[in-house]
């Protein structure tokens, strides 16, 4: 149980100072419990006391207002609340409660021990519940916080895959081509001149790229042989595919013998199928 006991007091200006208030002026009292229901909304006389149960342990939400702004009087002057308020045990007067059930002394006291152990019993429940919400609020954080976690991880591989994705098409560049005539564009260079001791090998390989799921690649190698001036000024743009590296590979080609070029430094590579031809220069 809670009471609640208010007084009003209006401001004088020709006095200046606060006087007691006038039979005119009301207050509006609300009450809301935890969950912002109303459980009292009463209007009252410029002092009174009002009673009410709180249901719900919680915060509890005491609004008064006043009804000064309906008077032109009292429109635009200063009002001073005294307000207190009684709960638990405070809220009986035993000197009351004796006369009115002629209780004597001693059950009096007793009385006071029993509504002594009720608070006390009340306030226990009422840590409980604090003890409650505060375990469901810091398993709530927690499990927001390991949710964090998971997400920024996941982001994190996404963005590092992305990046190896990204970082690798960075050194290759695609080009197009309608049939495998057009191999000579893909061995061309641009017109770039090959110099003196570079080697063109062709392997192939089954796969999943072009439509004949085949793949033909070209890796030049560098040869440690020695060579002449005269072959450094040769023009290396107009080198013709092979006829064998037209052909298209079988499926489950067995293993090939390794080739005395193999274990070489690559210095660029160009492979194809029927619709594409890709380029990779590896630093």
């Amino acid at each position: 149980m809670i009471i609640g006991n208010y007084r009003t007091q209006l401001y004088d200006k020709q006095k200046e100072e606060y006087l007691p208030a006038t039979q005119g002026l009301g207050m509006f009292v609300e009450v809301k419990d935890p969950d912002e229901k109303v459980i009292l909304s009463r209007q009252y006389g410029s002092e009174g006391r009002f009673i009410f149960t709180s249901h719900t342990p919680g915060e509890h939400q005491i609004c008064l207002h006043s009804n000064s702004s309906k008077f032109a009087l009292f429109a635009g002057g200063m009002l001073r609340v005294h307000f207190t308020i009684q709960v638990g045990e405070n809220t009986n007067n035993y000197a009351e409660i004796a006369a009115k059930d002629k209780l004597s002394e001693l059950q009096l006291r007793v009385r006071q021990l029993m509504e002594q152990v009720d608070q006390v019993q009340k306030e226990k429940n009422y840590q409980r519940y604090r003890e409650e919400r505060f375990r469901q609020t810091s398993e709530s954080t927690n499990q927001r916080v390991l949710w964090w976690c998971i997400v920024q991880t996941l982001i994190l591989v996404a963005i590092g895959f992305w990046q190896m994705r990204h970082l690798k098409s960075f050194f290759e560049i695609m080009v197009d081509v309608d049939d495998r005539n057009d191999w000579k564009e893909c061995i061309d260079f641009g017109g770039v001149r090959l110099p003196t001791g570079y080697y063109f090998g062709a392997s192939a390989a089954t796969g999943d790229l072009s439509d004949n799921h085949d793949i033909i690649s070209m890796k030049m190698y560098q040869l440690m042989v020695e060579h002449t001036p005269e072959e450094d000024n040769q023009d290396w743009t107009k080198i013709e595919p092979s006829v064998s590296l037209l052909k298209s590979p079988k499926d489950n080609i067995d293993e090939h013998a390794p080739h005395w070029l193999e274990g070489l430094p690559a210095s660029s590579v160009c492979s194809a199928g029927n619709r594409g031809v890709r380029r990779s220069w590896y630093r």
